[in-house]
C-alpha cells in the first residue's frame, strides 16, 4: 500500500532527476560542442488506392447501417431474485455459463431469503414484446426489468423457461415493438460476418464485429447429455452481461443468442458461444405458445459431422451426425449406441 511520505518521495524524484540531467547535458555541451543536423523527413506512407478505400468505406457504412438497425430490438435484462439457501441454482449452471451470467451481487447477509441482482441481454422478436433471453439469466426470478433502446424500463413477465436449452421468453406489455427476424444459422458457414449485441458489464447497447470461427460445437457441460450442442463459435467479443443477446448475420437477423464463453480469466478470450437459431426459433415458438417445451428423451448427445471430427472419429463419411455422449441406462445405451458411432439415417 502507497502512503503520502512513499508518494512525495516518488514526486520529488522527478525534479531532481531533471535537473541532473539538464546539468549534466550543459556540462557536455560546454565541453564538446555538437552541431546538430536536421532529420530527414520520413517518406510519406503510401495511401490506399481509390477502389480499396471505397471497398472498406461501404463495408463499414453497411456495419453501421446494420447496428442502427438491430440495436433499437436490444433490451438490457436487470433481474431480482431469492437466492437458494443451498445454491443449487448456481450449482446447476456450468462454469462458463456462471462466469457469463454477468455482475451479480449480495451485499447484505441476512437472515431468510437472500437477494440477489443480476443483468443481462435479450431481443425483441416480435412488434407485440415478446423477447429472447437465456434461462440462466431470469432463472428464480422475482422481478424483471428490461431497459429499451430509447431508456424506456418496462416491467417483463416471464412466459416461459427451458432449462435444457438454456433459453427463456419474457414480455413487456405494448405494441409496435422494434423486432429483428430470425435468420437460418444452418446456412452460415466459417469465416461469415457476425456481430453480437448485448450489455456487457452492463455497458449498454454495445455491438462487436468477428466472424463465425466454428460451427456445431458440441455441449461443453457433461452433467446432462440432453442438452442439445450444435452451438455456434465465434471471435466477435461478448463477456459477462451479454448472455441472452443475439448474434446477428450480415443479413441483419438472428442466427444465434449468445450464451457462453470459454477464458482462464471470465472475461473474453476470443471464443464465444451462441446457441442456433435451428434450435432458438421452435424453443422459443413453443414457450410463446405454451409456456413450456416438452423434450423427448433418448440419453443422447450428438454433433454434426465435419470435416474435423469425421477424421478424429475415424469416419470416411461427411454426412450425418457422431455420437458424442451416452448416458448410462438410457434409452440410447439400451439401444447400443456408443461413443463415436455414426448416425446417418
Amino acid at each position: 500500500m502507497t502512503n503520502w511520505k512513499t508518494t512525495m518521495g516518488r514526486l520529488a524524484i522527478a525534479p531532481v532527476l531533471a535537473i541532473g540531467m539538464v546539468a549534466s547535458l550543459a556540462a557536455y555541451h560546454h565541453e564538446r560542442p555538437v552541431v546538430a543536423k536536421a532529420a530527414a523527413p520520413a517518406p510519406a506512407a503510401a495511401g490506399l488506392d481509390d477502389n480499396s478505400a471505397s471497398a472498406l468505406l461501404a463495408l463499414d457504412n453497411a456495419m453501421e447501417n446494420l447496428a442502427a438497425r438491430v440495436t433499437p430490438a436490444i433490451v438490457n435484462v436487470a433481474v431480482t431474485s431469492k437466492a437458494k439457501e443451498d445454491d443449487q441454482a448456481q450449482a446447476d449452471i456450468p462454469d462458463e455459463m456462471r462466469r457469463f451470467f454477468g455482475p451479480g451481487f449480495n451485499p447484505h447477509q441476512q437472515q431468510g431469503p437472500q437477494i440477489e441482482h443480476g443483468i443481462g441481454s435479450g431481443v425483441i422478436v416480435s412488434p407485440d414484446g415478446y423477447i429472447v433471453t437465456n434461462n440462466h439469466v431470469v432463472n428464480g426470478a422475482v422481478d424483471v426489468r428490461v431497459t429499451m433502446s430509447d431508456r424506456r424500463v418496462l416491467a417483463a413477465k416471464v412466459i416461459g423457461t427451458d432449462p435444457l436449452t438454456d433459453l427463456a421468453v419474457i414480455k413487456v406489455e405494448g405494441k409496435n415493438f422494434p423486432s429483428v427476424p430470425w435468420g437460418d444459422a444452418t446456412k452460415l458457414r466459417p469465416g461469415q460476418t457476425v456481430l453480437a449485441f448485448g450489455n456487457p458489464f452492463g455497458f449498454r447497447f454495445t455491438v462487436t464485429r468477428g466472424i463465425v470461427s466454428a460451427l456445431n460445437r458440441p455441449n461443453p457441460s457433461p452433467d446432462d447429455s440432453r442438452k442439445p450442442g450444435q452451438f455456434i463459435q465465434t471471435d466477435a467479443a461478448i463477456n459477462p452481461g451479454n448472455s441472452g443477446g443475439p448474434l446477428v448475420d450480415a443479413r441483419g437477423e438472428v442466427v444465434g443468442i449468445n450464451t457462453f464463453l470459454i477464458s482462464s480469466s471470465g472475461t473474453f478470450s476470443g471464443m464465444g458461444f451462441a446457441i442456433p437459431s435451428q434450435i432458438v426459433r421452435p424453443t422459443v415458438e413453443a414457450l410463446m405458445r405454451d409456456g413450456k417445451v416438452s423434450h423427448g428423451y433418448m440419453g443422447l448427445g450428438i454433433t454434426d459431422v465435419t470435416p474435423e471430427n469425421a477424421k478424429f472419429f475415424e469416419s470416411t463419411d461427411n454426412r450425418g451426425a457422431i455420437v458424442t455422449q451416452v448416458e448410462a441406462n438410457s434409452p440410447a445405451a439400451k439401444a447400443g449406441l456408443k461413443i463415436g458411432d455414426l448416425i446417418t439415417r
